[in-house]
C-alpha cells in the first residue's frame, strides 16, 4: 500500500516500563492480522517495499535493533509469497 514510504518515523517509541508488556501485546495484536499483499490489492494493508535497496535497509534496521539488545516479538525475516 505505501511501498515503504510512510510519513512517520516509528523506529523508536518511548513507553513507560509500567505498561511495556501491555503496549507490546497491543502492537503485536494489531500487526498479526495485517493483510500483506500486492500494492494493487485494495484489501492489502502492507505492500511490497519499493526496491531491493529498501528491503536491505529495513533488514539492517532489524539487525541493528537486535544488536542493541532489542527483543524481536514477531517477524524479523523476509515474507515469502506473492
Amino acid at each position: 500500500m505505501y511501498a515503504g514510504q510512510v510519513c512517520t518515523a516509528g523506529s523508536r517509541v518511548s513507553v513507560h516500563s509500567s505498561i511495556q508488556d501491555e503496549f507490546t501485546a497491543a502492537v503485536l495484536a494489531g500487526t498479526q492480522g495485517m493483510k500483506i499483499g500486492s500494492g494493487f490489492d485494495p484489501a492489502a494493508q502492507l505492500g511490497p517495499l519499493v526496491s531491493a535497496e529498501q528491503l536491505d535497509r529495513v533488514g539492517s534496521y532489524v539487525d541493528i535493533g537486535k544488536n542493541e539488545g532489542a527483543t524481536l516479538v514477531s517477524g524479523g525475516s523476509r515474507v515469502d509469497g506473492p
